[in-house]
């Protein structure tokens, strides 16, 4: 499959942040920054009528929750094998080596975000998300073997 990435928006932070294709269907997003306000981070459409991801503890197990259930506004998931669909045949797979955040779901705003809230301004972050273009099971597959889940 090919990959089209979402535009990704870096927030509150100097730095630099780019994408290097891996192969056809994956790349590494790698985001270098230092926050310059007190929340910052990372953040990108998510455009699904539904949650599909996989629960913390059940890493093999694919959730898939319609948007409408939901009460909030905003969800936070702290996925442990760093797995989210964020549109169709599009994944969102934080690499928890680098970042191991809760992914904040905005519904109203169709949005994603990795964020820190009272980041320090003399900190350096390096963070790596990948994209992977690919059927579910191969999503998982993938996010279970890069975070060893």
């Amino acid at each position: 499959m090919n990959l089209s990435i979402p535009q990704v928006s870096v927030f509150g932070a100097e730095g630099e942040s780019g994408l290097t294709y891996i192969s056809q269907g994956l790349g590494a997003y790698d985001c270098e920054f230092v926050p310059t306000s007190e929340c910052c981070g990372i953040r990108m459409p998510f455009v699904m009528d539904q949650l599909v991801y996989c629960p913390s503890g059940a890493e093999s197990e694919i959730v898939s929750i319609p948007l409408n259930l939901f009460k909030p506004s905003e969800i936070s998931l702290p996925l442990s094998n760093g797995l989210l669909q964020i549109a169709p045949d599009l994944f969102l797979i934080k690499d928890t080596w680098y970042l191991h955040l809760a992914a904040h779901i905005f519904i109203r705003d169709k949005q994603v975000e990795y964020r820190i809230e009272g980041a320090g301004n003399n900190v350096r972050y390096h963070w790596r998300v990948y994209f992977l273009s690919a059927c579910l099971r191969e999503a998982v597959s993938f996010a279970n073997v890069l975070n060893n889940a």
